[in-house]
């Protein structure tokens, strides 16, 4: 049984985050993640650090990787990242 996607992107494509499976109009791309450190308050003990995602309506801006493992980790991060309202997926798009 051959795999549905293929751990190297085809040559030409990369993988990317996407809030929606079938690339259509509206849907948007992840162009990169950031990571914030928050205020630290006395008697914590660590600092909360906060993610902030910057999406792009064109795919061509899109962060893209080329090995489906790295595509799938991010977008399985995302995902169980609180307060998140989109659901994230890996999706093929052209280079």
């Amino acid at each position: 049984m051959t795999p549905l996607l293929q751990e190297r992107a085809p040559i030409g494509h990369l993988y990317s985050l996407a809030t929606e499976a079938r690339i259509q109009k509206g849907t948007r791309f992840v162009h990169s993640i950031e990571r914030r450190p928050g205020r630290h308050t006395p008697g914590d003990s660590l600092p909360p650090v906060y993610l902030f995602v910057n999406f792009s309506p064109v795919a061509a801006l899109a962060k893209g990787w080329n090995r489906l493992s790295i595509a799938r980790a991010y977008c399985d991060m995302l995902n169980r990242t609180e307060h998140l309202a989109e659901d994230f997926c890996v999706v093929v798009r052209p280079r």
